[in-house]
């Protein structure tokens, strides 16, 4: 299959079966300082898990755990960056790394951290 097929399909996919996402990014206040958080843009995308890289810290270092990781399947798009906010479903993630997914331009994956809602 083309690559032109292939994004056809995807966003087919992601048109027909995608969620609805809001991205937001931390505002800048006077001098520097934290402000308030601006949205940046709707995004529609396949909402996804994949197994996790393993991630020890010092503290668990006795310690591994096999959890699934969310990601968020969108078609290239120039707005997601690393720390932005996305909100899907009633729930607030935190976007760790934005993957352009083969380096062709096509699709991003978007690795994220659900926020404590606490």
């Amino acid at each position: 299959m083309g690559l032109i097929q292939q994004a056809y399909t995807l966003s087919q996919a992601i048109e027909r079966y995608g969620k609805s996402a809001e991205l937001w990014r931390p505002g800048k206040g006077q001098y520097g300082s934290p402000g308030v958080p601006k949205k940046v843009t709707d995004l529609q995308g396949l909402f996804h898990t994949s197994n996790s890289y393993l991630n020890v810290t010092i503290q668990e270092a006795g310690k591994l755990s096999d959890s699934k990781q969310p990601m968020f399947l969108i078609m290239h798009s120039e707005y997601p960056k690393k720390s932005d906010t996305l909100k899907i479903s009633g729930h607030t993630f935190t976007v760790n790394t934005v993957d352009d997914v083969g380096m062709l331009g096509v699709c991003m994956d978007l690795s994220l951290t659900e926020v404590d809602s606490a």
